[in-house]
């Protein structure tokens, strides 16, 4: 597990370590079906939640490379849903590139069971990982008339 402080700005990252990432006050563990290691410029690396079965709401995303990253390299994130892309960002030459790592912090999102969730790295990464929660849906209830 990679151990580093991240305090910039108003960021709710403050630390990584055994528990996981620290996001606000609450430790969330690290998922290891989203974790890649040795990340090939220019592949992209799919997690398809069909096949995985479950619906995470995810918190953080970890891009690492232990000789640095640069403002000119580049992380994509992709949701895609029956082979259309709903959400897509790029990560690059922003304040996610701190050092060694991207990181971004998912603003209130959701993955569901029939979405596929993918990164592509410009550059080779020594590991990508997804900090995310497990959801467990509600039946839905019906409004009251």
């Amino acid at each position: 597990m990679i151990k580093t402080s991240i305090v910039q700005g108003n960021s709710a990252i403050r630390a990584f370590n055994d528990r996981g990432i620290f996001y606000g006050g609450e430790a969330i563990p690290e998922i290891t079906p989203y974790q890649v290691s040795q990340i090939e410029a220019g592949r992209e690396y799919k997690w398809d939640f069909r096949v995985i079965g479950q619906t995470i709401t995810p918190v953080t995303l970890f891009g690492y490379k232990s000789t640095g990253v640069s403002n000119s390299n580049s992380l994509i994130i992709r949701i895609q849903q029956n082979g259309t892309i709903l959400w897509e960002i790029d990560l690059a030459g922003n304040s996610n590139t701190l050092g060694n790592s991207f990181f971004y912090n998912f603003p209130f999102f959701v993955i569901a069971e029939n979405q596929i969730a993918s990164v592509i790295s410009s550059v080779d990464l020594d590991s990508v990982v997804v900090f995310a929660k497990n959801v467990h849906l509600n039946p839905p209830v019906p409004p009251q008339t």
